[in-house]
């Protein structure tokens, strides 16, 4: 546009509408959550919460979310959970777009009654409102074998997931368990119609030596190399053991980029989806916060290939939009 005397003017980008890919909730007298007892987690993270932690997003965000995919919470009934927020999504919290629930029973195999029987029920759910996309298992439990990733039972479920249209979030930690996100690039290959969703970059060891990093990103790179999987960013503050409330701004931001700039170069900017991890990342972040920080870190000049604002709206939304197939 331009004033009077012919002078151009560039017109600021519209707001990004963020659509948050990976958010938690719990209310613990309908789903009891065994792992929050005792911690600063214990109570219930409904939709007011949410709104008090999302109530001023920074600029160029949109004053308000736009809305969210939920994540199960590894809550002590998984299709208890799935039923509850379901239900909570038609009365009462329009801004869930979708949902990835659990399902304990993927182990068992795809012939399984009790596996059967999940897949039922999430069947049954979408057919009053379609909003489970995907299904998630914590492949980083300590109790869990590095095996699993290859057993046939489990192989055939989660590749039977793929032909019924849900996507797979795999929930890794390289900190804790590093052979793992190697076994978990061998299940996404084995699984080709499945869409599967790195979680929180696989959980770095961000506080490492930096051989932990090439370690890492080896790992990641592997997983990026098969066009069937897409990266979350998101749960990065909770990996650092480090006091972040109050630390310096520019200090925050040189710990965990290179992470983040990593998959960016690794999944490329179209397979990359943002997520806060709250209500879990709660424990060292605002929601701005992480927001405002990766935001940052996106819009360095040392970046080889700039985020245009339209590169910023797929970030923050559009991807989710298209991983998750949202209305």
């Amino acid at each position: 546009m331009t004033d009077g005397g012919g002078v151009r003017h560039s017109r600021n980008p519209e707001p990004i509408e963020l659509i948050d890919s990976h958010v938690h909730l719990t209310d613990l007298a309908a789903c009891p959550v065994a792992w929050t007892a005792g911690t600063a987690y214990d109570r219930n993270y409904l939709a007011p919460d949410l709104d008090a932690a999302t109530a001023a997003l920074p600029s160029p965000f949109s004053s308000s979310l736009r809305g969210f995919v939920f994540v199960e919470v590894d809550a002590v009934d998984a299709a208890r959970e799935a039923e509850f927020v379901h239900a909570y999504a038609c009365s009462t919290e329009p801004r869930i777009l979708g949902m990835v629930v659990g399902v304990q029973s993927l182990p068992a195999g795809p012939n399984d009654p009790r596996f059967l029987a999940d897949l039922e029920r999430i069947d049954r759910l979408n057919a009053v409102k379609p909003l489970i996309k995907g299904v998630r298992y914590l492949l980083q439990d300590d109790a869990q074998p590095d095996a699993l990733c290859t057993d046939p039972a489990f192989v055939g479920a989660v590749a039977l997931l793929g032909t019924r249209g849900l996507s797979f979030d795999f929930c890794v930690s390289f900190r804790r368990h590093p052979a793992r996100l190697r076994c978990a690039a061998a299940l996404a290959r084995a699984c080709p119609l499945t869409t599967f969703v790195l979680d929180h970059l696989g959980k770095p060891d961000v506080d490492a030596h930096p051989h932990r990093f090439a370690e890492w990103a080896a790992a990641a790179d592997e997983i990026a190399a098969l066009p069937n999987t897409v990266c979350k960013i998101s749960g990065l503050v909770t990996e650092s053991d480090a006091e972040l409330v109050g630390e310096d701004a520019a200090a925050v931001a040189a710990r965990f980029s290179p992470f983040v700039l990593h998959v960016i170069a690794a999944f490329g900017k179209e397979r990359i989806l943002f997520g806060s991890d709250w209500f879990v990342s709660t424990a060292k972040a605002s929601y701005a916060d992480w927001l405002a920080l990766l935001d940052s870190i996106i819009s360095s000049s040392h970046l080889k290939q700039p985020f245009s604002h339209a590169d910023k709206v797929a970030l923050f939304g559009g991807n989710a939009k298209r991983v998750y197939r949202l209305g």
